[in-house]
């Protein structure tokens, strides 16, 4: 087949309304079943919109679709608009291993595959794998209108080693350093499936916590 060509739909000035905030939720109970969860509003009190008298706010969420015809994002009937929110429930053998997540816009899918790759990778537990060094970058289009990108930004914590920052200049990477705790706020699960013995973790970067019951 063809390739579509589709049009693009973003700016490289402006700012999204983001001033709502995400939590993040991982839960296993003692049959070990296991919840991954995002609730959020990236819009203080959504769309401002209350559905009659029934006392409820419209979510906010729309306003990540296009409102360029033809673009893989545009709004149409049936849509579901592209999405941040992505708790990660992880499986191994047929069997759930762990729940994963953070808060932090489109953030979110970095922050969630960093931890996960430095647990799956690089044999970290839960806990180191929040706590490693974090990069981040916005060089694409936002999902919130007005879908403002920064071509080449990339942000990293100021633990990452100054050779690391110098080779990703190199590459042609807009390096930002961020402070040494910063770009963070992640939480997770992860069940032992040989001795059935669960690990928890939260980041020390925000107002987080592991329970246990």
């Amino acid at each position: 087949m063809e390739p579509v060509e589709r049009p693009l739909d973003l700016t490289v000035s402006g700012k999204a309304d983001h001033q709502g905030d995400t939590s993040y939720i991982g839960v296993v109970d003692k049959d070990r079943n296991m919840v991954s969860f995002t609730p959020s509003l990236h819009s203080g009190f959504g769309t401002g919109v209350i559905m009659g008298q029934l006392g409820f706010i419209l979510n906010c969420r729309g306003d990540y679709y296009s409102l360029v015809p033809g673009h893989a994002n545009a709004l149409e009937p049936g849509k579901r608009p592209r999405s941040t929110l992505q708790g990660t429930l992880v499986m191994k053998d047929g069997q759930p291993l762990m729940v994963l997540g953070s808060p932090g816009g489109d953030d979110q899918c970095m922050r969630t595959m960093q931890t996960f790759l430095n647990i799956v990778e690089f044999g970290m537990n839960i806990q180191q794998a929040i706590e490693a060094p974090r990069w981040s970058t916005r060089s694409f289009p936002s999902s919130p209108f007005p879908h403002t990108m920064y071509p080449g930004e990339m942000s990293v914590e100021e633990r990452i080693p100054d050779s690391v920052r110098l080779a990703l200049e190199k590459k042609g990477h807009k390096v930002k350093i961020s402070g040494p705790w910063s770009l963070g706020s992640n939480a997770g699960i992860v069940l032992d499936l040989r001795t059935g013995v669960l690990s928890a973790g939260a980041d020390p970067r925000v107002e987080a916590y592991a329970l246990a019951h």
